[in-house]
């Protein structure tokens, strides 16, 4: 083989393992951020003396909780001793199975043989678990009843256990004690904690609603006439709760502080005027929508656009005082109605106005014909609604 080929072989090889190399890079950094966008991490399962500890997503935590167990395990006993090495092998950790420092500590001391002097909970005479002292097992029993009792402890709160839980000095595997941490994991799926307390709170009595004909009140219409004002009963109950959630209330005293007062209305009976509005509103022409409410051509369209041929009738939408009618710039001809309810009505673009200012006009009364003025491209009515000065959609209202 001549030289020159012999380095083109060589040139070859060497671009072949670059090629390789950056595959598996680029595979590596796909699979990690896929595994991280659901949550799961690389990690690891941790295995120690040929038994799976755990899962694991930062190795130094392992090393941290060995390292734990050594020290521990010569405060026991110099002659304890843990020389074991652990074993990863590569996993998808979900969070749920990832473990902490402590757990990892516990899964580790739940393998030795070794037997402790320690301070073992005992539930229901059976031994669960067990500290390193009387002291860290006080603390993880007060630990416990309080994560539930929050703020509604009081002077006669009773905090106390379903099942019978004593502490008892004894002999116990080195497996079966727990860091405080982990103390607590176990304690709360097999220890409920019952927290019975009075609590003195003020219950709230509805009032009654009397109705009252009124024959100068147009109908439809409602005015209060003396406004309602709730009772109050001063009650003083007992409260049972289970881990923190209420199970029962036993009422032991209630006292009427105050007797609640009925609200009063007044029911208009009079038969409106059919300038009036009724509150609901009628298409103001015939014709075919050509323009909806919202932006238009860069700019807010405030109303909508009905077409159709020069004449076409407009009616008043709903009763009310005419508060313009005329000539608005670009607008052109302008109609508009106050509905003297929040609800102003305008009529733009129309050919020929029927009514002038202070005029009261009828819902469906004619008031103009449908045109082209202003800046306008074709014969229509542009048509808005203002509800207390802010622009609406017309059309979910006369549709």
């Amino acid at each position: 083989m001549s030289g020159e080929r012999r380095l083109y072989m060589i040139f070859k090889k060497v671009k072949d393992y670059i090629a390789y190399g950056l595959l598996t890079v680029g595979l590596t950094v796909l699979i990690a951020a896929g595994v991280n966008a659901t949550g799961y991490q690389l990690g690891a399962e941790v295995i120690i003396d040929h038994q799976t500890i755990g899962f694991v997503t930062d190795r130094e935590y392992v090393y941290e909780a060995i390292e734990q167990v050594r020290t521990e395990l010569e405060a026991y006993n110099e002659n304890f001793s843990f020389e074991k090495e652990p074993v990863f092998i590569g996993r998808v950790v979900s969070p749920d199975d990832a473990m902490s420092v402590g757990e990892i500590r516990d899964a580790i001391m739940a393998t030795l043989p070794f037997i402790v002097e320690g301070y073992a909970v005992i539930i229901d005479g059976e031994p669960y678990l067990a500290l390193v002292s009387e002291d860290a097992a006080n603390a993880v029993i007060e630990n416990h009843k309080n994560r539930y009792i929050g703020l509604n402890i009081t002077d006669d709160s009773v905090i106390e256990f379903d099942r019978e839980v004593e502490i008892v000095r004894q002999n116990v595997p080195v497996g079966r004690l727990r860091t405080p941490e982990g103390a607590l994991m176990e304690l709360s799926p097999i220890l409920n904690v019952q927290h019975t307390f009075v609590q003195h709170y003020t219950e709230y009595i509805p009032y009654e609603i009397e109705r009252v004909n009124d024959y100068t009140m147009y109908r439809g219409r409602v005015a209060v006439a003396v406004q309602g004002q709730l009772g109050e009963n001063a009650i003083t109950a007992q409260v049972v709760e289970i881990n923190g959630v209420e199970v029962s209330r036993d009422v032991l005293e209630s006292t009427t502080v105050r007797m609640p007062s009925a609200r009063v209305e007044r029911v208009g009976q009079r038969e409106p005027p059919p300038t009036i509005a009724h509150g609901r509103f009628i298409r103001p022409a015939a014709g075919t929508l050509t323009s909806r409410f919202g932006p238009r051509w860069g700019r807010m369209h405030n109303g909508v656009d009905i077409a159709n041929r020069v004449g076409t009738p407009i009616v008043a939408a709903d009763g009310g005082r005419v508060i313009f009618s005329g000539w608005d710039g670009g607008f052109g001809n302008v109609v508009r109605i106050d509905h003297e309810n929040g609800f102003v009505r305008i009529y733009v673009n129309i050919i020929t106005n029927f009514v002038r200012v202070g005029e009261r006009v009828a819902r469906g009364q004619q008031i103009a014909t449908m045109g082209s003025t202003g800046n306008s491209t074709g014969s229509h009515i542009h048509f808005e609604i203002r509800r207390n000065g802010a622009p609406i959609d017309p059309w979910p209202h006369i549709r």
